[in-house]
C-alpha cells in the first residue's frame, strides 16, 4: 500500500468497538487501497471475492471522501438486492460512527405514481385480474409505507402495469395535486443533503448519456457488480422502438375495440377529437404494415434491417409526427403528455434511420410484436469520452468476478478504461475444506441425444443425497421450464420452486423454509441469490454459460474481431462465460461455515480444450467422483 496512514483503518477500529465487527485482513487491505486511489484521483479495478466484505470496504473511504470534499459519491450497483443491503443495513450501521447522510436514488420506473394510478382507475385501464390483484397489494403496502417503491414489492407486478403506474417524466407536472405525497418528489428534496447516493448502473449511465448537471457535484463513482457495466451500458446507449410500446401509449388515448380512452373523457372540440382518432388509426395501420414487412424480410434476410423495413419505419415516423401535432393543439395537459411521448418515439426512429457508423442495426420479430434497435458495437469509446476523459470523476470498479485469467485486460478493453490500478484480493474461505466439485464422468454433451434424461437422473441423485437444499442454474428459461415439469413428475417427494413463480425475495425466503426444497433459476439467479447456511448445500450448473453467438450484436462483434485477425471464441465469447461461470459457483459458499458441492452437468468441461480454462477459473477445491460421500449438514 502506498499510504503510510490509512484513515479507514481507524474507522474499522471504531466499528469493532461499537458493533463487534472484526475486519478481515483482506477487507482492510481492499479498503485502504480504495482510500489511496480516491485520495490520489486514480481509477481502480478490484476483484473482491465473496466473504471479503467489499461493501464496508468501499463505503468507509467513500464517506470520508464526501465529508472532506463536500461533494457526493455515487454507489452504483447492478442488483436491487445489493441496493437494499446497502440502504437497510450497511449505511445505517456506519451512521452510528460517521456524520453523513445517504439516499437511495432510483430510476423513474421504480417509483409508484399515485396520480397515474388514480387516472388509470378513472379511465378504466386496469381490467384484468393480475392488474387488480397487484394494485390491491400495492395499496396495502403504501398504507404501511407511504414511501414504498417497486423495490419494496415482495410480490409480482406485471411489467405492463408497472409501465402504466410508474413515474413518467412526461406526466410529471408541478401542478400535480398529489405532489406533496409523491415518493419521487420526496426523494428529490433529500438529494441536496446526501453525501452518498445509492443507485443502479442504468441511472448512473443515463446521467452520463445526458451529461446531467447532477454529476457536477460528484467526486467519485463506485461501480459495484461492475462485471455487468458493459451490458448495461450497451442497453442504455442503444436506441430501440417496438410496436407494442407505441400501441400501449396510443391505446390509452383511444382504444379502437372499445371506442374508449382518454380522448373520450376530456374536453376538446369534436373536430380535434375526430382528427386525433383518424391519426391514431393511421399509426396503428403503419405498425401492422411494419410487422408484416418485418416478418417477410426476416425470412429472406434475417435480423438485418432492409430498405423495406426502413421505408415502413419512416412512414410510421410521419404518422407519429402528425398525431403529435394534433395532440399539441388540444391544449389539455393530460393529452399533451402523450404528445411528448410520441416525440420521443420520433427521435428514436431518427437515430435508427441514420444508420450511424459503429452501431449494429437489427430487428427482433415475434408473432405479435416487432422491435427495431440501433446498438453500439462497442461502448468502450462512449464510456472513455463520457466518463474517463470528459469528467474529473474518480471511479472504483469492484466485483467478485471481474478478472479473467488473473488480470483485468478483458474488462479494460470492454469499458474503455486505460489508466487504472488493479487489485485482486484473496478469498477468506478455505475452499479445500468447505467445497467440492462434482463432474459426472458419463454425461452426454448438451446437444447430444440423451442429455436431458441423463441430467434429470443426476439431479435426482443429488437432491436425494442433500435432501433438497439445491439451487439449479440454467442458461435459458425454456430449459428451466422443461426440467421443472420433468422433475415435478419424477420426484414427487421434493418441492420445486421456479424463478418467475413469485417475486425473487419471496421465492428465496420460501426456499429457505421449505423442507426438501429445490430452487430453479436462470439469468439473474447466477449472481442475484444469497442463501447462506445449511439451507443451500448443492449448486447444479446445467450448462457452461456461453452467450448466444447468433445474436446480431454478437455476430457483428465476431466479424469485427476476425477483420483484426483475432479469434472471436477466445477473445469475445469465452471471457464473459468464465465470469458468469464463476458467479454461479459463488452461489454456494457465502459464509465461513458454509459447505457443499457444485455439480457441473456439462461434459464439455472435461471433453473440450476450453474446459480446462473453466476448471482453472474456479477456487482450488477437490474434485469428487462420488457425491454420496460428501457430508450433509443438519438444518438449524
Amino acid at each position: 500500500m502506498k499510504s503510510s496512514a490509512c484513515e479507514t483503518e481507524a474507522i474499522f477500529a471504531e466499528l469493532q468497538k461499537i458493533m463487534k465487527l472484526l475486519p478481515r485482513n483482506q477487507q482492510l487491505e481492499l479498503a485502504c487501497h480504495i482510500e489511496y486511489c480516491l485520495r490520489e484521483l486514480k481509477h481502480l479495478i478490484a476483484e473482491a471475492p465473496t466473504g471479503v466484505g467489499k461493501t464496508i470496504a468501499y463505503l468507509i473511504p467513500a464517506i470520508l471522501l464526501s465529508l472532506k470534499t463536500k461533494k457526493k459519491v455515487i454507489i452504483s450497483t447492478s442488483s436491487k438486492t445489493l441496493q437494499k443491503q446497502l440502504v437497510d443495513v450497511d449505511l445505517p450501521n456506519l451512521q452510528k460512527i460517521l456524520p453523513f447522510e445517504f439516499l437511495l436514488s432510483l430510476g423513474s420506473d421504480n417509483y409508484i405514481c399515485d396520480s397515474r394510478m388514480s387516472q388509470g382507475h378513472q379511465l378504466g385501464f386496469f381490467g384484468n385480474s393480475d392488474d387488480i390483484d397487484a394494485l390491491e397489494k400495492i395499496a396495502v403496502l403504501r398504507r404501511k409505507n407511504p414511501e414504498a417503491t417497486f423495490l419494496d414489492c415482495e410480490f409480482s407486478v406485471p411489467d405492463s402495469l408497472k409501465k402504466r403506474i410508474c413515474r413518467d417524466s412526461h406526466a410529471c407536472s408541478s401542478k400535480c395535486q398529489l405532489k406533496e405525497s409523491c415518493t419521487y418528489m420526496m426523494t428529490a428534496k433529500k438529494y441536496r443533503d446526501a453525501h452518498i447516493l445509492v443507485t443502479n448502473h442504468h441511472k448512473t449511465l443515463h446521467l452520463l448519456k445526458n451529461s446531467s448537471k447532477k454529476l457536477d457535484d460528484t467526486e467519485a463513482i463506485i461501480f459495484d457488480e461492475c462485471h455487468n457495466l458493459e451490458d448495461t451500458a450497451t442497453i442504455v446507449f442503444s436506441n430501440d422502438i417496438s410496436g407494442k410500446d407505441v400501441i400501449t401509449a396510443i391505446k390509452e388515448l383511444y382504444d379502437q375495440r372499445s371506442d374508449g380512452g382518454l380522448l373520450g373523457r376530456v374536453r376538446v372540440s369534436r373536430e380535434l377529437k375526430d382528427a386525433a382518432i383518424k391519426a391514431i388509426r393511421s399509426v396503428v395501420e403503419r405498425i401492422y404494415e411494419l410487422h408484416e414487412t418485418a416478418i417477410h424480410t426476416l425470412k429472406d434476410i434475417g435480423q438485418d434491417l432492409t430498405d423495406e423495413d426502413l421505408e415502413c419505419l419512416k412512414q410510421l415516423q410521419s404518422s407519429l409526427i402528425h398525431l403529435s401535432s394534433i395532440l399539441q393543439k388540444c391544449k389539455v395537459d393530460l393529452v399533451m403528455q402523450y404528445s411528448a411521448q410520441l416525440d420521443d418515439f420520433v427521435k428514436i426512429i431518427d437515430c435508427i434511420l441514420k444508420k450511424e457508423k459503429g452501431y449494429v442495426h437489427w430487428k427482433h420479430v415475434t408473432k405479435h410484436n416487432w422491435t427495431f434497435t440501433a446498438t453500439p458495437l462497442s461502448v468502450s469509446d462512449i464510456l472513455r469520452k463520457k466518463l474517463f476523459s470528459a469528467n474529473k470523476i474518480t471511479t472504483v470498479h469492484v466485483s467478485a468476478t471481474v478478472a479473467v485469467n488473473k488480470n483485468m485486460r478483458f474488462y479494460r478493453s470492454r469499458i474503455g478504461i486505460i489508466n487504472a490500478e488493479e487489485k485482486i484480493v484473496e478469498s477468506p474461505f478455505d475452499y479445500r475444506k468447505q467445497a467440492a466439485i462434482y463432474i459426472p464422468s458419463t454425461m452426454p454433451e448438451p446437444l447430444e441425444k440423451g442429455y436431458v434424461p441423463a441430467a434429470i437422473a443426476e439431479i435426482e441423485k443429488l437432491i436425494t443425497h442433500f435432501q433438497g437444499r439445491t439451487l439449479i442454474l440454467f442458461t435459458s428459461y425454456a430449459a428451466m421450464n422443461e426440467a421443472h415439469e420433468l422433475l415435478c413428475k419424477q420426484c414427487p417427494d421434493f418441492v420445486f420452486l421456479k424463478q418467475g413463480d413469485s417475486a425473487t425475495n419471496s421465492l428465496i425466503n420460501k426456499f429457505k423454509k421449505t423442507d426438501k426444497g429445490v430452487l430453479l433459476g436462470a439469468a439473474t439467479f447466477w449472481e442475484g441469490v444469497d442463501i447462506p447456511g445449511p439451507a443451500l448445500q448443492c449448486v447444479i450448473i446445467m450448462k457452461l454459460p456461453f452467450g448466444v453467438p447468433t445474436d446480431p450484436v454478437a455476430m457483428a462483434h465476431q466479424e469485427e474481431l476476425k477483420k483484426r485477425g483475432l479469434q472471436p471464441f477466445w477473445s469475445y465469447l469465452l471471457p464473459p462465460a468464465l465470469i458468469k461461470f464463476r458467479q454461479g459457483f459463488g452461489r454456494l459458499i457465502r459464509r465461513e461455515n458454509d459447505s457443499g458441492v457444485v455439480a457441473i452437468l456439462d461434459a464439455r468441461i472435461r471433453t473440450k480444450l476450453y474446459g480446462k480454462t473453466f476448471r482453472k477459473s474456479l477456487p482450488n477445491c477437490p474434485v469428487i467422483s462420488d457425491v454420496c460421500r460428501f457430508p450433509v449438514k443438519k438444518r438449524n
